[in-house]
């Protein structure tokens, strides 16, 4: 995820395609804000900013002294129901015959293991499990008033950029892993640094939980070679530090492909009229082994995949990047 939080990324990119087309481009270093000056018309870049408040994580327009740098678009805001709240999402999912996980409304009991979710609020915030139908009970009390609990889909979790209902980049995690040896604890291999560039960890709540749904703790001595699962969401400490890019959106199988393509008029007819033309966001999904997906969110005020600006700017101004001359990585 840190080739996301690289401005020199972004940078480059929108650099890349003012040079293909001679363009200019100026980057106001006090604001972050990017003006991209092409055939007489002058676009202005609005800068996102994820910073740390006292609910969580946000985005933010203005550079405070704190956060990371998320990308450029090319307005200010727009939010639309289906991408802001989980709940409406879902039900337009099923309106529209696109497949998301079964989920229950608080009071009613799962037919099947699950997780429980707020309806609001972006970053994986409020999500605990994955629990058995069994825990329902004593878990029910401390769901709040904006708690659904929704069908655990053990796969993997991917996000697709979307720009103008067409997918364009994708990344897919698998479960974040360790491999048991027979001798050490759950907690005792992650805790041991395997290297230079790696760290040690701490089991949280959140991988009690899913060692717990696989019948294991950290205190469990995996058997030798055994695979146990830590983490499933998209971003977890779990993962490693790396800047490469990790979409891999044409490498996925037709089936997974010929789905997410299909799914972005559907989604697009969700978005007003009047702010409909010119807008990115993102997808969340989990992917099973046979690429069955299902889907979770959407997010209308996502981080900014760097290689988007080919796409973006190519519709804005009207013109085409040849293919061969591919924005720098």
């Amino acid at each position: 995820m840190q080739y996301l939080f690289q401005p020199l990324t972004h940078i480059r990119n929108v650099a890349y395609w003012a040079q293909v087309h001679g363009a200019r481009y100026r980057l106001d270093v006090s604001t972050f804000i990017m003006e991209v000056d092409f055939n007489f018309q002058v676009l202005t870049l609005t800068p996102r900013f994820q910073i740390y408040t006292a609910s969580g994580l946000a985005y933010s327009n203005t550079m405070g002294q704190d956060g990371s740098f998320v990308g450029w678009l090319p307005y200010t805001l727009k939010r639309w129901p289906i991408a802001s709240d989980k709940l409406v999402f879902k039900n337009y999912c099923d309106e529209n015959h696109l497949p998301t996980p079964a989920y229950w409304l608080k009071g009613e009991v799962p037919s099947t293991d699950f997780i429980i979710k707020e309806r609001l609020g972006s970053f994986g915030q409020g999500i605990r499990g994955p629990f058995s139908r069994s825990q329902f009970g004593e878990l029910a009390p401390s769901m709040g008033d904006g708690a659904f609990c929704e069908q655990f889909v053990d796969g993997d979790a991917i996000k697709v950029w979307y720009w103008n209902g067409t997918p364009r980049f994708l990344e897919r995690i698998p479960p974040r892993y360790l491999i048991g040896d027979g001798r050490r604890s759950v907690k005792e291999i992650v805790s041991t640094k395997r290297g230079s560039f790696d760290s040690s960890f701490e089991i949280n709540a959140d991988c009690e939980a899913y060692l717990s749904w696989q019948g294991m703790s950290a205190d469990s001595i995996p058997p030798d070679g055994q695979k146990i699962k830590l983490a499933y969401r998209y971003a977890t400490e779990f993962d490693a530090v790396s800047l490469a890019d990790r979409s891999k959106f044409q490498s996925q199988s037709e089936k997974l492909r010929t789905q997410l393509i299909g799914m972005g008029p559907i989604l697009m007819k969700a978005i007003p009229d009047e702010i409909r033309d010119h807008v990115l966001f993102t997808l969340d999904a989990v992917v099973t082994e046979n690429d069955d997906i299902f889907l979770l969110e959407a997010n209308c005020n996502p981080m900014i995949h760097p290689l988007s600006y080919t796409h973006m700017l190519d519709d804005i101004f009207r013109v085409n990047t040849p293919a061969q001359q591919k924005p720098r990585r």
